[in-house]
């Protein structure tokens, strides 16, 4: 196997990879949608999972000689034809990933404000019965002997 063979390889690999990372990413914007806090939580952490075996693929890459970024559309090293088709499509992926990321992004912001706003309005709330609740009459007397 040559190296352009092994380059190719990593590359279609980088593009499953982030294939289920774009797949997962749209299982947590539903899980959002459903308010299942589990299960984004679980999508999540099976996301970071993912994202660490393409940076661990991005290191290999990088050892062979191509630099990889999401910007680039054509790495040093790499055949112009194929290898342009990949980019792109892994470009793509990362793009809708991005939209998708902001989506919930946008929603997590909102249901934090929401959450915010209505502890408020309970430590206003029990606020407002502490002040007007009366305070019972101790049943006991005590007393303190100030003189020991």
């Amino acid at each position: 196997m040559n190296s352009d063979d092994l380059i190719a390889g990593m590359l279609d690999q980088k593009l499953e990879l982030l294939g289920q990372f774009c797949a997962l990413t749209e299982s947590m914007l539903n899980a959002l949608g459903d308010e299942d806090m589990q299960r984004f939580n679980d999508l999540l952490e099976c996301r970071q999972d993912v994202i660490d075996r393409v940076n661990d693929l991005d290191v290999r890459l990088a050892k062979c000689g191509i630099p990889f970024s999401p910007g680039d559309i054509r790495p040093e090293g790499v055949q112009p034809g194929a290898r342009q088709q990949i980019t792109g499509e892994i470009n793509a992926c990362l793009t809708k990933a991005r939209e998708m990321d902001r989506q919930i992004h946008t929603i997590i912001q909102q249901r934090y404000r929401d959450l915010t706003k209505n502890a408020s309005a309970v430590r206003v709330a029990r606020q407002a019965e502490n002040i007007y609740r009366k305070k019972t009459a101790s049943r006991y007397g005590y007393f303190i002997d100030k003189k020991k």
